[in-house]
């Protein structure tokens, strides 16, 4: 239904296309989605994500897809979406004992960013429940620092993996110890994840704090080089890489995670504008209107081989 969806709307005949179909499947497929009732837009489109590769797992090991990207020639179906949206995150925790580190990578189909606290004890219970924005702006690299600073981690409860191998028998030493994220391989599409929604107990509130973000964005700061075991003929090295362009922004509009409407702000190549997509209404806008937004989501494409656009 993706496919015929996607041919559909490039086909360039339709103004307006109705996606029943895929809407349909969202519904067979995944459950949880089922019905018109207010759905997280980020959940959506990872639960959809991990859907499409699902079913891409199962083509042919013996079909190869031609790809016009600046990145990749060929593929095979089942490498089409971890190429373009999957990145390798690393948790590295280091044992203040021994001092030994020890590294887990994982895939990540975005990156989800926490707002500092200060941030947070300043939104709290908004006393006006239709205000949009905090009086506070936060810049998306303050964001990016929170996501890769080094955090301690509770108590005195830890084993090293490495001095337990060493015990014979003996108990192992119960060590304190800190975490540290970042980026080992990051995707051609970068998806960030603003985490605006705060639950207490059972109430949940939303972070109003505008989030101040770039056209360019430079990731190098926020990765680091895979040990020599982990490395890989992927793993980037040129500083064009790291280099990113802003794609587009999905904005929630609304005060509660149950409730509200999502729009979008995209760049268009064809009308080499910013448009505004609001259900079946485009339009073009702005650059101050796009800065100006409330972001959710925001998505970043790699520039290498690619013309930007303006600034």
């Amino acid at each position: 239904e993706m496919h015929r969806l996607m041919r559909v709307m490039w086909s360039g005949k339709w103004a307006v296309v109705t996606p029943h179909a895929v809407l349909n499947a969202v519904w067979r497929l995944i459950p949880s989605f089922h019905g018109y009732t207010q759905q997280d837009a980020q959940e959506f489109l990872c639960e959809l994500l991990e859907q499409l590769q699902s079913e891409l797992d199962q083509c042919p090991h013996t079909h190869i897809l031609t790809l016009s990207t600046p990145y990749r020639d060929v593929a095979l179906p089942r490498e089409v979406l971890p190429n373009l949206f999957q990145m390798r995150i690393v948790s590295e925790v280091s044992y203040e004992g021994c001092g030994h580190c020890s590294r887990v990578e994982e895939p990540f189909w975005g990156l989800p960013l926490d707002f500092p606290e200060k941030y947070l004890e300043a939104n709290g219970q908004p006393s006006n429940r239709h205000a949009q924005k905090s009086v506070q702006e936060c810049p998306l690299e303050e964001l990016l620092l929170k996501f890769i600073e080094t955090e301690p981690l509770e108590g005195t409860v830890y084993t090293c993996e490495k001095c337990t191998g060493s015990c014979h028998g003996s108990r192992p030493l119960l060590q304190s110890a800190r975490k540290r994220l970042s980026i080992v391989s990051p995707p051609d599409v970068l998806r960030i994840h603003l985490k605006r929604f705060r639950w207490s107990g059972r109430r949940c509130h939303k972070i109003n704090t505008h989030v101040r973000f770039p056209l360019a964005l430079d990731l190098e700061p926020y990765c680091s080089s895979p040990s020599p075991t982990e490395r890989t003929v992927t793993f980037l090295t040129e500083k064009e890489d790291f280099a990113y362009q802003l794609s587009s922004i999905v904005i929630h509009h609304g005060v509660g995670f149950a409730s509200g409407h999502y729009t979008s702000y995209c760049w268009n190549s064809e009308a080499d504008s910013w448009v505004h997509c609001n259900d079946n209404r485009i339009s073009r806008c702005s650059l101050d209107a796009v800065l100006s937004c409330q972001a959710y989501m925001l998505f970043y494409v790699r520039i290498r081989g690619r013309s930007s656009h303006p600034q």
